[in-house]
């Protein structure tokens, strides 16, 4: 664990007396976290059965061109889930499926796997030293996304994606 920032005052520098670091911030989360609603059934879903994933790429962007999204949210939405999706046909079990919605003024989009995977707390928080260090896919998703989550139980991984249409 790092030393805790400093901060600049009128009168100096001084380390900062109400810092937390993202570690054990995350992990207060955590335990505080209530599982998200499951998919619903009005979602639309595909099944992923290849590792070319164009054909999500494909799925994802008509499906949210449908519901209204700008290109940037649209083109920020697509790098995230092809990063999730890549990691879930790499690391999971299939099947993986990619789920999408509207919820009010957001556009919600699952990857649905069989694997049990178990994140460290703090993954995806913190920018990694290196481009090819573990994790640093999730960072850049969760710097794409207005909002990412992760549960993973007995029946699979689900990672949610949610942004702003």
């Amino acid at each position: 664990m790092q030393d805790p920032p400093e901060l600049l005052y009128s009168d100096g520098m001084r380390e900062s007396d109400d810092y937390t670091s993202p570690e054990v911030f995350s992990d207060v989360c955590s335990q505080m976290a209530i599982p998200f609603p499951d998919t619903p059934y009005s979602a639309e879903s595909l099944r992923v059965e290849a590792t070319d994933l164009w054909a999500v790429r494909d799925f994802v962007a008509k499906q949210a061109r449908s519901r209204g999204i700008g290109s940037g949210a649209l083109y920020n939405l697509l790098v995230a889930v092809t990063e999730v999706t890549a990691n879930a046909v790499r690391h999971g079990h299939p099947p993986v499926t990619v789920c999408i919605w509207q919820d009010g003024g957001d556009l919600v989009c699952d990857v649905i796997d069989s694997g049990h995977w178990r994140p460290a707390e703090s993954l995806g928080f913190v920018p990694p030293k290196s481009a090819s260090d573990k994790g640093f896919g999730l960072w850049g998703v969760r710097m794409l996304c207005d909002s990412s989550q992760f549960h993973a139980g007995p029946a699979g991984t689900v990672v949610r994606l949610r942004i702003r249409i």
